[in-house]
């Protein structure tokens, strides 16, 4: 079975590092640390001493700050790189669940789609074809998962004959062509198990996290420039 809960934990440890506010508190104590120098410095310095020690504080300050974001960056980078790994292998596991998983299923899964796509050859070619010319073989698919994962096979067919009749606009065809993918899409989400669901949701999650999670350096530079606040 495939480590569905290894790959939550990788990516919900992405995402709580793509919410982490590093950023924004080195750029805060870098701020704070630029006052307090003018608090104990300012009425003893005059202003050339009080700009070196401060330029000097700013420098020091940028060097750690820098290379410890470098390394949060490196760490998020890493994490991202073994999650997407991790997704490919899961998804890959999950995907051929539906698969025949026997000799005989493989024959009997050719059988019925060799059948089927004999019996699905004419639809949607006629002068004015309907949706429900699929129900039929929808409802049988519903009951019967060797038939289900055949009829997923027919896609191509399907979207095809719709393509190809010429007694349709462009219009009709989408309709038909969006209902074909519809039909089937749900066909594959009843075959496949829960996990394949829980991938879809981690894979957004992973999606929305990789840029925050790894640009924390960017971040960092970036809201100093726009205060003015660098060297």
């Amino acid at each position: 079975m495939a480590d569905i809960r290894g790959l939550e934990r990788d990516i919900l440890q992405i995402k709580e590092r793509a919410n982490n506010m590093i950023a924004y508190d080195r750029q805060k104590e870098y701020k704070a640390g630029i006052e307090n120098i003018k608090e104990k410095y300012g009425s003893t310095y005059n202003n050339d001493a009080l700009n070196e020690l401060i330029n000097e504080y700013k420098q020091n300050k940028l060097d750690e700050t820098i290379q410890e974001l470098k390394a949060f960056d490196k760490k998020s980078q890493e994490l991202l790189e073994q999650a997407k790994q991790r997704v490919e292998r899961v998804e890959s596991e999950v995907s051929t669940e539906i698969d025949p998983q026997t000799q005989y299923e493989l024959e009997k899964h050719n059988y019925i789609l060799n059948k089927l796509q004999n019996e699905l050859s004419d639809t949607f070619t006629g002068r004015n074809p309907q949706t429900n010319e699929l129900d039929e073989v929808i409802q049988q698919a519903k009951y019967n998962k060797l038939y289900a994962n055949a009829l997923l096979q027919t896609r191509n067919l399907l979207i095809r004959n719709v393509d190809n009749n010429t007694h349709l606009d462009d219009s009709a065809k989408g309709v038909l062509t969006n209902h074909v993918i519809r039909k089937l899409t749900e066909i594959k989400n009843n075959l496949l198990p829960k996990e394949y669901n829980e991938l879809q949701e981690l894979k957004e999650i992973l999606g929305n996290s990789q840029v925050a999670a790894q640009n924390k350096l960017h971040m960092f530079q970036f809201t100093l420039g726009m205060n003015n606040e660098a060297v």
